[in-house]
């Protein structure tokens, strides 16, 4: 087994182990260049790599990368270089940390009260 074959099958037992499915590993694998030696795939090559549309490419890769976030699993995305060291959470999660409501939530109950 070559290198660049054990470093694929490395990023997908990890990957597969946090919970991302198959689908979103082989799109996260070709995007990243981890594709069995080939250098990064545009979306386009993937898409036709792996005969999926626009649509379903586009949804799995950013439902990878939102699994990716969640704090159990960030770690093993910067293991891949998937993020930097300077990335911060959405702001959905801050707003979760603190218990803050989500900008404009309420904003009928502001207009009743203020009348």
């Amino acid at each position: 087994m070559r290198a660049s074959e054990e470093v694929y099958d490395e990023f997908c037992a990890d990957m597969l182990g946090i919970g991302l499915n198959q689908r979103q590993v082989d799109i996260l694998a070709m995007r990243l260049g981890y594709c069995k030696g080939r250098k990064k795939h545009t979306r386009k090559e993937a898409r036709l790599a792996l005969d999926l549309t626009v649509g379903q490419l586009r949804h799995s890769d950013e439902g990878a990368l939102m699994r990716l976030q969640y704090p159990t699993r960030v770690e093993a995305a910067k293991k891949w270089g998937i993020w930097g060291p300077n990335w911060e959470p959405c702001p959905a999660w801050k707003r979760r940390a603190t218990n803050e409501e989500a900008p404009g939530k309420n904003k009928h109950e502001k207009k009743r009260q203020s009348q």
